[in-house]
């Protein structure tokens, strides 16, 4: 896909920041946002190595959002993965793909609230 200078703003600088993205449905959030995160966890533009989905955070409004977010992270990690590059990185990643804090907003706060419960 060709990004316009917007999306690539977006995708490339500040990868070791947060960053919060708002526009409007159909604009390609979700697939700037997959890219962005993407080049994290391979490293590119950024220069912490290391960096995992379990070190991501991802909010959204729906759990469409939440559910599409992980079926094209999954996607593009297992298109890097036939690159044959990081492949234990790579397996790894999409292994955590599901358990990773990509949520909806309510639901990670209910997360918040339970793990603190537990703890009492």
């Amino acid at each position: 896909m060709k990004f316009n200078d917007e999306q690539k703003s977006i995708i490339e600088e500040g990868l070791g920041q947060n960053l919060l993205v708002s526009a409007a449905a159909g604009s390609g959030k979700t697939t700037v946002l997959t890219e962005r995160i993407t080049r994290k966890i391979m490293g590119e533009n950024c220069g912490d190595k290391d960096i995992s989905l379990s070190n991501i955070l991802v909010m959204t409004f729906t759990k469409k959002a939440t559910a599409e977010m992980k079926a094209r992270i999954k996607q593009k990690l297992e298109e890097k993965l036939n690159e044959g590059k990081n492949v234990k990185k790579l397996i790894k990643e999409s292994s955590i793909i599901q358990n990773a804090n990509i949520s909806t907003i309510d639901a990670f706060c209910k997360k918040i609230l339970e793990e603190n419960y537990k703890r009492k």
